[in-house]
């Protein structure tokens, strides 16, 4: 076998043992976790601090090895917006901006692995205000949401919550986005606009769309 080929195989086999070592690391992360996790997310306890600490670090360093594990980072988000919640809660105004800090230092190596994150860009828009206010930054962010993810109805619903909390600061770029995930809307569950209407604290689907300066289109459902 030539040299050529036999240092062909050698990375290969070192690539496959890099690989194999990275999923073995995050998914003993996440076993471990999984507990707190489903805690979180069924929101029948809050998690103790000392315990959500150590998770978060847990994920921190799986993430070392696992740059661009997406469950990992999701699992992580997870975490640390509960972090967020609990730190805001707090009198000291600087453990909320530190645990809010945290989280967008997360974000923006999530959108370093995956872009086109819809959620992720959301979910930035959401840090800078809670941080700065409505900011042209946030509202950059809020726009990349919408480019990244156009289509998907769920996050159509999330970003139209977010115009009706900072609509008189949204500029005609962030009306026509709103505009647009109407339309989603449209063709998704009808649960969903009655969400949106009750959020805008609106009685029918016309008061709704005037909101935004736009009509019901003649092909509503």
């Amino acid at each position: 076998m030539s040299r050529a080929r036999v240092g062909w195989f050698f990375a290969v086999a070192v690539c496959a043992v890099v690989w194999s070592a990275q999923a073995l690391v995050g998914h003993a992360a996440r076993l471990e976790n999984q507990p707190i996790i489903m805690m979180i997310r069924s929101g029948e306890a809050v998690p103790e601090k000392r315990a959500l600490a150590t998770s978060i670090a847990d994920y921190e360093s799986a993430l070392k090895w696992a740059a661009c594990n997406t469950a990992l980072h999701a699992d992580l988000s997870l975490l640390l917006a509960q972090n967020a919640d609990a730190a805001m809660a707090l009198p000291d105004a600087k453990q909320g901006d530190s645990a809010l800090e945290a989280m967008k230092k997360m974000l923006v190596s999530r959108l370093a692995c995956t872009p086109r994150d819809g959620k992720a860009w959301l979910d930035v828009a959401m840090v800078d205000v809670f941080r700065e206010g409505a900011t042209p930054r946030a509202l950059s962010a809020y726009r990349m949401s919408a480019l990244a993810a156009p289509g998907e109805s769920w996050l159509a619903k999330k970003r139209l919550e977010f115009a009706l909390m900072f609509l008189p600061v949204l500029t005609a770029n962030e009306i026509a986005i709103a505009r647009a995930d109407l339309a989603v809307l449209e063709h998704a569950h009808p649960n969903n606009m009655i969400a949106i209407q009750a959020a805008a604290q609106v009685e029918n689907k016309p008061a709704l769309y005037a909101i935004f300066g736009a009509t019901v289109p003649v092909d509503a459902p």
